[in-house]
């Protein structure tokens, strides 16, 4: 189900705003980081580093309790578990039972992608979770401002699986075909985790400011390595 764009808009500006002071009895947040197979040395350094960082920025910058925060990769001595579909559907229910109206839940999915629509996935140790079943996963939350980033590979037809009224999904590509090596990872971690992408300098952070920062940090890079643009981020 797809939303107007003035709609859209104001709930990117609204749904994740993120600031160092959290007061009491305010508007808490949630999040689930998962981190997928990388397949050799060089993703696996990739992803470590995302992952370290927003874990790092969501328990300093944006208060999140250890007990609403839940981190997900391939190596099982890593964090909170390995990234295994069964995991990554326990940790849904395990945020379910935490969140209250109102509250906000960030989902980052980051990896390799493949296949279709709502087959669509992200590569995981052991069997994958597809598009279909984080949608399910997600039911739960209607209660609940959802921002859902997809910033792997391949990712695209997440969003039309995803979609909904009150639920943000921001995916690296703009369909499953996009494959090739995605640098919209390294820049939608700096704008969560650094204040590069505050525009209006107010301490807060806005998804909508993250994906236009993270978005134009890609489009830049491609034009300095006098690259045709193959990868093309996508909002809903």
């Amino acid at each position: 189900m797809s939303i107007g764009r003035g709609i859209r808009c104001s709930l990117l500006a609204a749904a994740l705003m993120l600031s160092t002071a959290v007061p009491a009895m305010a508007q808490r947040t949630h999040a689930l980081v998962v981190a997928g197979l990388s397949g050799d040395p060089a993703f696996r350094t990739r992803f470590t580093t995302a992952v370290t960082a927003t874990r790092t920025a969501a328990t300093e910058r944006w208060g999140v309790a250890d007990s609403s925060l839940i981190v997900l990769t391939e190596d099982s001595a890593a964090f909170n578990g390995r990234s295994t579909k069964a995991n990554i559907g326990q940790a849904f229910v395990t945020l379910s039972k935490r969140v209250s109206p109102g509250d906000i839940l960030l989902v980052l999915l980051l990896g390799h992608g493949s296949g279709e629509g709502a087959g669509s996935k992200v590569n995981l140790p052991g069997p994958d979770a597809t598009a279909a079943e984080y949608a399910s996963w997600l039911a739960p939350f209607a209660q609940q401002q959802v921002v859902f980033v997809n910033a792997a590979t391949g990712s695209g037809d997440f969003v039309p699986v995803l979609a909904t009224p009150g639920r943000v999904v921001v995916t690296a590509t703009r369909s499953a075909v996009e494959k090739n090596d995605a640098e919209f990872l390294q820049f939608f971690t700096r704008a969560l985790t650094s204040d590069d992408a505050d525009a209006d300098k107010d301490g807060r952070l806005s998804v909508l400011e993250a994906f236009r920062f993270a978005r134009t940090e890609v489009e830049k890079s491609y034009e300095a390595g006098n690259r045709i643009l193959t990868e093309a981020c996508r909002v809903e």
